[in-house]
């Protein structure tokens, strides 16, 4: 059963994400993130404002296997992914808050020497990355309970995450 509440937010009002999605106009067509999310351009724009720490496409793409096995289940996937979505985005959000209140370590600071807990493969990733150019001073890393290494922009959005040997 799904736990699904409204949430409200000073900018942009109330929002109901669990509601099933609203049937697609005979014009719109529906964007698949693998065999089960399918949904309206209308509600990935809703989401991509609701959940604007997250990489949406790629949290979708990721959710479709889980929501297929809900789906099998009898279940509500469509509920079950606007929670999901709502859980990682507060996450990221909590993260980028610590990074900036001194918790994380931003790129002018040596991120690669005060990253503890971080994987050698994700450090390693990393350096290559300041090697190359692709890491500005500002931004902001932080190290996730797997041993990657979240990396977000000065604005806190979530660029990528170093893991063993790549940016993902």
């Amino acid at each position: 059963m799904s736990s699904c509440k409204k949430s409200e937010s000073k900018i942009a009002g109330e929002h109901d994400f669990c509601a099933a999605p609203p049937a697609p106009p005979a014009r719109e067509e529906l964007i698949a993130f693998g065999n089960t999310i399918r949904i309206t351009l209308t509600q990935f724009h809703r989401w991509e404002g609701a959940f604007k720490h997250l990489d949406l496409r790629a949290e979708l793409t990721a959710l479709d296997h889980w929501a297929g096995r809900i789906k099998a289940k009898g279940g509500n996937w469509f509920a079950a992914v606007a929670n999901a979505l709502a859980k990682r985005n507060r996450e990221v959000k909590a993260r980028i808050e610590a990074a900036r209140a001194g918790n994380g370590v931003g790129a002018e600071q040596g991120a690669v020497d005060n990253l503890a807990g971080a994987s050698s493969h994700a450090l390693a990733a990393l350096r290559r990355a300041q090697k190359s150019g692709r890491v500005k001073p500002g931004e902001i890393f932080k190290v996730t309970k797997g041993g990657s290494i979240d990396h977000y922009d000065v604005s806190g959005r979530l660029l990528g995450t170093f893991t063993g040997g790549a940016i993902i």
